[in-house]
């Protein structure tokens, strides 16, 4: 019994130094952290960050600070509302008609007898972004402006990154990370030849989501407190039915679900247009398979595109948005948010029975949305307005 006894208390002992130990090696390790002895990115310095943070977060809840709170900090130091900000005029209070305005300068006949999609006309997104001239609005700030409105009206939540296909319009993407102030993942393609070779039991690898690994490196290098998991936003210039931005969504999702990457699902798709077509042609299910939400500024087919490119008068055409948001599925974020409210309509002889728009006095310019479509997405129409009085608190332009 005494040797069981000696025994049990050695081994006590024993587990008595070893913590002290690792106590000590600790206190050392984070000494010579803070006194520049290893670099950020050294294996434990980021163990001293780490544990930094734990102890904070754990100081928080002590102090009765839940998670919903730090995510509200979190959301209220995102570089994309104060960047947004940043942005003014007929782009910040009215992306739908900005954009609108600025499709006939990048849409474009195609000669020889070519179509695309039925259509011989083409808007062309990716060489928009090479031919803007400084004095016009910047395809990228349409996008983050959109996006900022779709976070200001709690549409969707607060994303940590941006993912967009590879084989859609990089060139926007990066544009629109840059604006935003999100680091970019860009996705390949299935087919692509740069990716590596895979064993047969494995569908997709860290190096099929370029900045993946640089963005995971890069976020445990900032001092910060992140609570929950990553939230990725999936964002192209445009899609129909879906089935590339979906696939990259559920090779994203699988990955990040099998590597153990802290990512939660990716919710929504963002886009500046949902490409029309015949009935039928333009299907949800893809959407709706993975419960993704997808959010487009507008809807854009052969008949508006003649429609814009064809309007003599280009301000009264774009003011009726309601003409150019008739997918249900895709638009329905922004006929809520960005409606033809507070307007009077006056018949003007638009192309195919199209009418003008002229938009009500309103206080400093802006249009109020009506309290129903601030009802239907969460928001109330005082909180609302007084979110975009905030965000725009320069003022925008008389329209």
């Amino acid at each position: 019994m005494n040797t069981v006894l000696l025994v049990a208390l050695a081994a006590i002992g024993l587990l008595g130094l070893v913590l002290l130990f690792i106590s000590g090696a600790t206190d050392i390790r984070d000494l010579l952290t803070h006194a520049g002895w290893f670099s950020a990115r050294n294996r434990f310095a980021r163990m001293t960050r780490r544990a930094e943070v734990s102890r904070v977060v754990l100081l928080l809840q002590a102090l009765g600070i839940d998670q919903e709170a730090l995510r509200r900090h979190q959301s209220a130091e995102d570089p994309l509302a104060k960047r947004a900000s940043d942005l003014t005029g007929e782009m910040s209070v009215r992306p739908d008609i900005s954009f609108l305005r600025r499709v006939p300068d990048w849409t474009y006949k195609l000669e020889g007898g070519f179509s695309y999609r039925g259509s011989p006309l083409y808007l062309d997104l990716m060489g928009a972004m090479y031919l803007r001239q400084p004095h016009e609005v910047a395809l990228e700030q349409i996008f983050a402006s959109w996006l900022a409105l779709l976070r200001r009206r709690g549409v969707i939540d607060y994303f940590d990154c941006l993912i967009a296909p590879k084989e859609g319009n990089p060139l926007l993407a990066r544009a629109v990370a840059q604006v935003a102030g999100k680091p970019l993942i860009l996705c390949k393609g299935p087919d692509e030849r740069s990716r590596i070779e895979l064993p047969a039991d494995a569908a997709s690898h860290q190096t099929d989501f370029e900045g993946l690994h640089a963005f995971l490196e890069r976020d445990q290098d900032d001092v910060h407190l992140r609570v929950g998991n990553y939230r990725a936003l999936a964002v192209d210039d445009s899609c129909k039915s879906g089935s590339q931005i979906c696939s990259m969504i559920a090779r994203f999702n699988q990955f990040v679900g099998q590597e153990g990457a802290a990512f939660d699902p990716i919710k929504n798709v963002v886009t500046l247009f949902r490409v029309k077509g015949p009935e039928g042609e333009v299907k949800d299910a893809a959407f709706h398979e993975l419960e993704l939400k997808l959010h487009a500024l507008v809807a854009l087919g052969p008949k508006e595109l003649k429609n814009l490119k064809d309007a003599k008068k280009i301000d009264h055409l774009v003011k009726h948005t309601s003409c150019f948001k008739e997918d249900p599925f895709g638009c329905e974020q922004s006929r809520l948010l960005l409606p033809d409210s507070l307007v009077s309509v006056s018949h003007d002889g638009m192309p195919d029975g199209l009418v003008s728009v002229s938009h009500d006095a309103v206080p400093d310019g802006r249009q109020v949305d009506a309290p129903e479509d601030r009802e239907q997405t969460g928001v109330s129409a005082a909180e609302g307005r007084a979110r975009d009085e905030r965000a725009h608190s320069d003022g925008a332009p008389e329209r």
